[in-house]
């Protein structure tokens, strides 16, 4: 492999204007590609957001666009959330930096047009972040590798579907940010690692030096899970600085590292130096805590240190550098050990989250290893996202490797293969980081179709012709290996044929529930009683103890218990606080476990003493739900089945629509807990006596609630009912579900009617029921 910087491939392609409108038009590609679920987002009822998490993002910008609006607050995202965890509440795990961001970006247009004007151009993030990259990429490999390899490189981001995936119009996510500022530290540091292989320029390293030194502790500012990008790029300078020849070189390197790492102590220190998490430990890199300042300050110590041993010391041997690197290491983790014991249980919750030996983490799709699906191995997730080049990376890797033995900047070529095997080993264990892997294939795959296209074409005497056989061939190896990846955009073009049909949109297949549970999020949002402190600035943990004081919010009274994974939708769209949502047992382990213990509870009785302790007021569930036990006691089933008949404090008062695509369409429902009106009378020692009432669903479907109770050896029945018989709907509403009838109680050959108010049900008082003729 050769470098093509100087010749910028075949033709004259490199001069200034290709150099300027290549990147822009890399741009605008990425762009229009990432806005093709325009008829999915931009719908006539709603702004749609792509996935779970982009809901929970929302609920922290429009939340900081209030502290400004109102309060006039500095930008810095919900560092605490009663609306999560309920009722304890709950730190979200997420740093603060691209939502604080978001907010920032769409602050001037909430203040022109509220939140429909903030949503909208908070959709529009993900694609900018996305084509941001592409662009970052093209100049990233113009300046190792020439005009010829960047174009392509860049042309293949613009389609690569795992990075797509992450920044497509609506999927407003930190992870689209991720991708860009892990390909801004991937060239500062392949820049520095250069600019230190040039002695004859002394000063070069500077600059990149401070820019590896910025993009470090935005990384980690944007994302905890960056920390594997942050140690890729680690190891790669202490083997640099370990592995110099001269020993001005390694001082000079030694200096630089310093600089860099200061820095990112500097910028990272203000927001995580006096972080503490009730649910982590307080040196956990699985969040952003007091082990990112630890860990840039240990380096920084390390590297000025060995700039002060080296320079002192005169002309060092490198061996001798590397035992007084290696001990002044040692010393400085035992005397962190010593002074900060944590710091191993921090190690602790990092390999759990890698490893997913937690519960929750191994449940998330994208925490499943890459060439896993349904339980059984597949390359469908693979080839889909990355092509069917992803079988060939490490040969090209070896291959470029080979190839860099005669460059100057060997180094920096050395790590950009190190950085792509590091995302490459934890991709196979973890999809979630295709996102990033995809640059590095991207720049890999352009890099190996370019040596194979160049080399054909060298065949050819003629200058324009071998252009047009590079082009040809280039082209032709990349649809080859992109084969798999069009299937990733069938959807989106249906859709924008649709759109010019005046047809409606078909939902995406990521979250074939969502449009249902929209809708059940808006109607909760409407129709029930609205909770306090939704916009409120709470303390680190809350301050539970000072809430609802002069100048300090109230907390909000109840809370909606619902599976894990939809409440980051409740949360934004009906704005009502979850008992446990889509940060998993990673805010509260004790709520996941109750709510996984509610719905399986073998008796009402069982489910509702979690549901009171937790202060829960209404019950969302899925009624095709996978997750429901074939138990036909348990809670899940008897309410999404049977519709709650038999219980005494659970009502269904609504239910959605089925708007997901085929079979895997779900629809809603929503019960409410209530204390129940309780009927007591008088029947025959044993008697059973059933109860019978009709009912129609917001939908107008018909349901009949049945219950029954046996009356004690002294001749007395009692039977609590939730449901009121004069909550009735007037003729054409459609909000909840409504009695159509009176209660009919039935004894032997006996029965009777009854009436129950909504007060009595709210009260939960005994009310006289019918006596039955006890002969």
């Amino acid at each position: 492999m050769r470098r093509e910087a100087r010749s910028g491939g075949p033709g004259r392609a490199g001069t200034s204007l290709w150099a300027l409108l290549t990147p822009l038009g890399l741009f605008a590609i990425a762009l229009a590609v990432r806005a093709l679920p325009y008829p999915t987002v931009f719908t006539p009822d709603r702004i749609v957001f792509f996935g779970m998490d982009a809901y929970y993002h929302m609920r922290r910008v429009l939340h900081t666009l209030h502290q400004l609006q109102e309060h006039h607050r500095l930008p810095f995202a919900l560092s605490f959330d009663p609306y999560i965890n309920f009722p304890q509440g709950a730190k979200p795990i997420w740093p603060p930096l691209f939502d604080s961001a978001v907010a920032l970006v769409a602050w001037p247009f909430y203040a022109a047009g509220g939140e429909p004007a903030a949503e909208a151009v908070s959709m529009w993030i993900p694609p900018v972040l996305g084509a941001a990259t592409v662009a970052a990429l093209y100049f990233t490999a113009r300046r190792f590798f020439g005009h010829a390899t960047a174009t392509l490189a860049g042309l293949v981001l613009c389609f690569l579907s795992g990075h797509y995936w992450y920044s497509q119009l609506g999927f407003v996510d930190h992870h689209a940010a991720v991708a860009l500022v892990s390909t801004l530290l991937l060239a500062s540091a392949m820049c520095l690692l250069a600019a230190l292989s040039q002695p004859e320029e002394p000063h070069a390293h500077r600059t990149p030096a401070l820019a590896t030194g910025v993009s470090l502790a935005l990384a980690l500012l944007l994302w905890p899970g960056s920390l594997l990008h942050v140690g890729l790029v680690e190891a790669a300078l202490v083997v640099f600085l370990l592995s110099r020849s001269k020993h001005r070189d390694a001082v000079r390197g030694a200096a630089s590292f310093a600089l860099l790492h200061g820095l990112a102590l500097a910028i990272i220190l203000p927001f995580s130096a006096t972080a503490s998490w009730p649910q982590w430990g307080d040196y956990s890199p699985t969040v952003l805590s007091r082990f990112q300042p630890w860990l840039f300050g240990v380096l920084t110590l390390h590297a000025t240190g060995c700039w002060f041993l080296w320079r002192r010391s005169g002309s060092v041997s490198r061996a001798k550098r590397m035992t007084q690197a290696a001990g002044l290491a040692v010393l400085l983790l035992l005397a962190s050990v010593v002074l900060l014991p944590d710091l191993l249980e921090g190690a602790t919750d990092a390999w759990q989250w890698l490893a997913k030996r937690e519960s929750f983490q191994a449940s998330v799709a994208e925490s499943s290893p890459l060439f896993r699906l349904n339980g059984a191995f597949s390359g469908r997730i693979a080839e889909g996202r990355l092509s069917y080049f992803i079988y060939l990376l490490p040969f090209a890797l070896g291959a470029m490797a080979i190839g860099a033995r005669s460059r100057s900047d060997r180094p920096a070529l050395w790590f950009l293969v190190a950085w792509t095997l590091g995302l490459l080993a934890v991709t196979l264990v973890q999809r979630r980081f295709f996102n990033s892997l995809s640059v590095a294939l991207a720049l890999s795959l352009a890099v190996s179709v370019a040596w194979i296209a160049e080399h054909l074409a060298a065949r050819v005497r003629s200058r324009r012709l071998r252009a047009a056989v590079f082009v040809t061939v280039a082209l032709g190896l990349l649809a080859i290996a992109m084969t798999p990846v069009w299937q990733s955009y069938q959807l989106p073009a249906e859709n924008l044929a649709r759109a010019r049909q005046g047809r409606p949109p078909l939902p995406r297949r990521a979250g074939p529930d969502l449009l249902g549970l929209l809708e059940t999020a808006e109607w909760m949002r409407h129709n029930t009683p609205v909770t306090s402190g939704y916009f409120g600035v709470f303390g680190v943990f809350g301050n539970l103890e000072t809430q609802g004081s002069e100048g300090a919010p109230n907390p909000p009274e109840y809370g909606i218990l619902a599976h894990s994974g939809h409440g980051h939708v409740i949360e934004y769209a009906a704005r009502r606080p979850t008992l446990s949502d889509n940060f998993g047992d990673d805010i509260g382990i004790e709520n996941f476990e109750q709510v996984q213990r509610y719905f399986s509870g073998s008796t009402e009785a069982e489910s509702l003493r979690i549901a009171d302790e937790l202060r829960a007021r209404y019950v969302l569930l899925t009624k095709s739900n996978p997750a429901i036990p074939a138990n036909a006691r348990a809670m899940a089933r008897r309410l999404a089945l049977d519709d709650g008949s038999g219980l005494s404090r659970h009502r269904l008062v609504f239910e959605s629509s089925t708007l997901g695509r085929g079979a895997s369409a779900r629809a809603h429902k929503v019960f409410e807990i209530v204390p129940g009106a309780e009927v007591v009378g008088r029947a025959a020692a044993g008697a059973r006596v059933d109860v019978r009432l009709e009912l129609r669903t917001n939908r107008n479907r018909k349901v009949v609630y049945r219950a029954s109770s046996r009356a004690s050896p002294a001749g007395r029945y009692a039977l609590r009912l939730p449901y009121a018989t004069d909550r009735s709907e007037p003729a054409g509403a459609s909000c909840c579900t409504a009695a159509t009838s009176a209660y009919r109680l039935k004894v032997g050959g006996q029965s009777a009617r009854v009436e129950i108010s909504e007060a009595q049900v709210q009260s939960g008082d005994p009310i006289p029921g019918p006596d039955f003729d006890s002969r």
